[in-house]
């Protein structure tokens, strides 16, 4: 299921993106669009094991108690932020690490930026890599999600962080079940802000 979720991601992503330029300058960054970026495993820093969506959520949506994803992992909505953050890099028009690399290469989050390098360099990636920490992630009873998400792209050769970002502006969710309905909703806004200057 999250295999299929992740190829319609990418496909999409694929489809919008447009012609780019050979790289990204901002100041002193500079991105190469033809390194693949790796996208990390997400932190959990919320405090909860984010198995499923808030009860207070949960009563309000008809079979949420019954989450398909409650019997799997019990972070699969960091799962989902990572994959649509690399939906969104390709949407750009930057290249990626196939997520199934990443996964069987580093499939623990690193602890921070530093360790996100020093762990990339075992991996073998040579192109950049993205981390993110979720500080919140919370559903309202009026179909809000809200959220705080940093993001860094770090340098593995430098060991050194290139670029830093936040997604913290509330998105508006239709009534869904799962972490999975949820963010194919938000996803799209939370990374839109997320990744808004880069380019």
């Amino acid at each position: 299921m999250i295999r299929r979720y992740l190829a319609l991601l990418l496909a999409l992503a694929s489809g919008l993106g447009g012609a780019c330029a050979p790289s990204v300058s901002r100041g002193t960054l500079e991105i190469s669009r033809e390194a693949p970026i790796a996208v990390l495993p997400f932190v959990n820093e919320t405090g909860s094991s984010l198995r499923r969506p808030p009860p207070s959520f949960a009563r309000g949506a008809l079979g949420a108690l019954d989450d398909p994803y409650a019997g799997g992992s019990p972070e699969i909505a960091l799962l989902l932020l990572q994959q649509h953050a690399a939906a969104e890099l390709v949407h750009r028009g930057y290249a990626v690490v196939p997520p199934e690399q990443v996964a069987a290469a580093l499939p623990r989050p690193p602890a921070d930026a530093l360790d996100a390098a020093r762990a990339a360099r075992r991996a073998g990636f040579e192109g950049p890599v993205l981390t993110g920490t979720l500080h919140r992630l919370h559903v309202t009873e009026t179909n809000l999600l809200q959220i705080q998400l940093d993001l860094a792209l770090v340098d593995p050769g430098a060991a050194r962080i290139l670029w830093t970002s936040s997604a913290r502006r509330p998105a508006r969710i239709s009534p869904a079940q799962n972490w999975q309905e949820i963010l194919l909703d938000a996803g799209r806004p939370i990374f839109a802000e997320a990744f808004g200057d880069l380019r």
